[in-house]
């Protein structure tokens, strides 16, 4: 029986979890910060020591795991040792931790029993450029779960079953489940995934995948470039600034308009990025980073653009398009793609895309946020109105769903074959009892030809008289026959 679903979205700029316990209705999730550290046991105790007046924490908030006599610190607790800079490490040795960080924040959040190994189903995404080292990855996490401590608790896990995806598979996964296997095995189909650290793409032609891309072009190149011109900003703040202005900017758009980026100026959340504390001088400050976030906008544009051209075939009928990064693009994505929006004037919500340029071929672009609709449909689950929020689960999204229909079929499956074990065994016992029936009726009539009556006197065989007399017996002789001689009255 399995304890636990988990499905994990290693993410530079966050970590997404999707997990269900085996008794729940409808799956949970989680969002952590990206950090992981390796700490000394000295390090540990001392900021327990200086910090144990704060009191009872949740495991979220200190998560820190102990495998092979080794302490690290994950997510929000990672902040607190000053965490390095990782976005050029490889994410899945990272992942190694957070997997088990997250087991471990799971069993505690939902108090599970750990006196006996817990069952486990676990499905990771990976950039491209380190699927090919899935095989290292799962081979070290299997010895890493059999035993480890989180939060001095021991916890032992046996992976049941463990998938591994390239970002961006999720997404797939789930095209093709809404559209159908048939359809989706005739298409020539692309999935792009615009994250913080990479922007991957998958290529399928007629079901096969084709090619498969995982460059580190990610939303961080362009906040690099934008620092690099605009001195004193941090990068944490001004990703937070872009995508909260963005979100408020939102206006609700008429029938037929191009997406475009908002005036940034005219934001609240831009503005707050300039520190000068005279006026004149702010507002240069942020004439400066406007120029630099359009500047910088333009020359990502222009690297996506190459790499697209380079990589997309030109027949391609539909992109799907999602990761935390991508709503920054959409005005790039809208004209690359040769799409011209239609929007319901009422509900403000998108209805289809048609040419552009009716002379040009038009890929139309699947928005990860269309998806995480169905997604809502599919797994139950009310999630906030956040485009930005839906992009960045819905990957992960799409491979949960995915791993809990190949559950329901593996246990429908094993419950047919029950069932025909159980329906054998029936007809079996029917068969055997028929064939018992049938000897023993055989048995039967061959019995009186096994036992003859003795023989009898050829005399007895003769007829009777039809009035006998009683027979007399001979002197000194008892009669044998059945006849009562009673005595004459008249004698």
């Amino acid at each position: 029986m399995i304890d636990l679903y988990v499905c994990g979205d290693m993410g530079s700029s966050q970590t997404k979890i999707l997990y269900q316990d085996a008794k729940a209705s409808e799956p949970s999730y989680l969002l952590m910060p990206p950090h992981v550290e390796q700490v000394s046991a000295a390090a540990l105790n001392r900021f327990f020591a200086n910090r144990g007046w704060l009191g009872v924490t949740t495991p979220m908030q200190q998560a820190w795991i102990t495998v092979d006599k080794q302490h690290f610190v994950v997510g929000a607790f990672a902040e607190e040792f000053d965490p390095a800079d990782r976005l050029h490490e490889l994410k899945y040795e990272n992942a190694l931790y957070k997997v088990l960080s997250i087991i471990g924040i799971i069993v505690q959040t939902l108090n599970l029993p750990t006196s006996q190994p817990l069952n486990v189903k676990l499905a990771v995404l990976l950039p491209w450029d380190e699927y090919s080292d899935r095989s290292r990855f799962l081979d070290r996490l299997q010895s890493m779960v059999s035993s480890f401590q989180f939060r001095k608790q021991v916890i032992q896990v046996k992976l049941q079953q463990l998938i591994c995806r390239p970002e961006g598979g999720g997404l797939a996964e789930l095209w093709r489940e809404k559209m159908g296997a048939e359809w989706f095995d005739n298409q020539k189909i692309a999935v792009l995934m615009f994250g913080h650290r990479n922007t991957s793409a998958l290529v399928s032609d007629n079901g096969s995948l084709k090619l498969g891309e995982s460059p580190r072009y990610g939303f961080s190149v362009l906040l690099d470039q934008i620092m690099m011109m605009k001195s004193g900003l941090n990068r944490d703040i001004l990703a937070a600034a872009i995508f909260s202005g963005m979100q408020s900017a939102q206006v609700k758009r008429s029938t037929h308009v191009f997406a475009k980026h908002p005036d940034w100026q005219k934001l609240d959340d831009i503005r707050s990025l300039a520190t000068a504390r005279d006026n004149a001088l702010k507002e240069a400050e942020i004439a400066d980073i406007i120029y630099a976030i359009n500047v910088a906008t333009a020359d990502y544009w222009d690297k996506i653009k190459r790499w697209l051209d380079r990589i997309l075939p030109k027949d391609l009928r539909e992109v799907i398009v999602a990761g935390g990064a991508a709503p920054f693009l959409e005005p790039e994505l809208e004209e690359y793609f040769n799409c011209s929006p239609h929007y319901n004037s009422l509900t403000n919500e998108f209805s289809y895309y048609t040419s552009r340029i009716p002379s040009q071929h038009q890929t139309d672009i699947i928005w990860g946020t269309n998806l995480g609709k169905e997604v809502d449909n599919l797994l139950k689950v009310k999630w906030r109105q956040n485009d930005i929020f839906t992009h960045r689960l819905v990957d992960a999204f799409g491979l949960f769903n995915f791993m809990l229909l190949k559950a329901s079929e593996a246990s429908q499956q094993a419950a047919a074959e029950a069932e025909a074990r159980k329906k054998a065994q029936s007809e079996a016992k029917k068969a055997e009892a028929k064939k018992k029936a049938v000897a023993k009726k055989a048995q039967a009539k061959q019995a009186p030809n096994e036992n003859p009556s003795p023989s009898v006197p050829a005399q007895a065989k003769q007829a009777p008289d039809e009035n006998p007399s009683p027979s007399v017996p001979e002197p000194g002789k008892q009669s044998s026959s059945p006849v009562e001689v009673k005595e004459n009255s008249n004698g």
